[in-house]
């Protein structure tokens, strides 16, 4: 039975998880369109689901298991080729791709800047630069295939 219907004029920005499995060509749609369209639905209501596209995969939710995998336990779980393939181009070599002593130097460098009371200052800033990235995009003429026919829109103006 379908989903009923909802109104989502009062969500926050979100994308519609999938509940059936992508194929490998479906994925690689997705992904291009937006990377978190190929998450599934199932990431909701799971701790860790695993599957295949092309290659085993698995998404782990568990707060334990990830402190276990990124953290503790990091060497035994190195990061696919697929993953630094999808990510790369977004962040770089950035803490979501590296791995061993490159990871931990940058987690040890980047971890004072993420205290609490940091994170408490710097929202007001944070949230008035993404309003206007979005007064941007809006003004834009933003439609589903506007960044495909003319490239991204400039989110931050200079004086950001």
């Amino acid at each position: 039975m379908p989903d009923a219907p909802q109104d989502t004029s009062r969500l926050p920005v979100h994308v519609d998880l999938h509940s059936v499995p992508l194929n490998m060509w479906q994925t690689l749609r997705a992904a291009r369109r937006n990377l978190l369209d190929i998450i599934p639905r199932q990431t909701t209501e799971e701790t860790i689901i695993s599957g295949k596209t092309g290659r085993p995969w698995h998404i782990i939710m568990d707060p334990d298991a990830i402190r276990r995998v990124v953290l503790q336990e990091l060497d035994a779980y190195p990061k696919s080729d697929i993953t630094k393939v999808l990510f790369r181009p977004a962040v770089g070599d950035s803490l979501f791709i590296a791995e061993g002593d490159h990871w931990r130097w940058q987690r040890r460098t980047t971890a004072p800047v993420f205290t609490h009371r940091d994170m408490m200052n710097l929202s007001p800033s944070m949230t008035r630069a993404a309003v206007a990235a979005t007064d941007r995009v809006a003004g834009a003429g933003w439609t589903r295939g506007y960044w495909r026919r003319r490239g991204p829109p400039a989110l931050l103006s200079d004086d950001h």
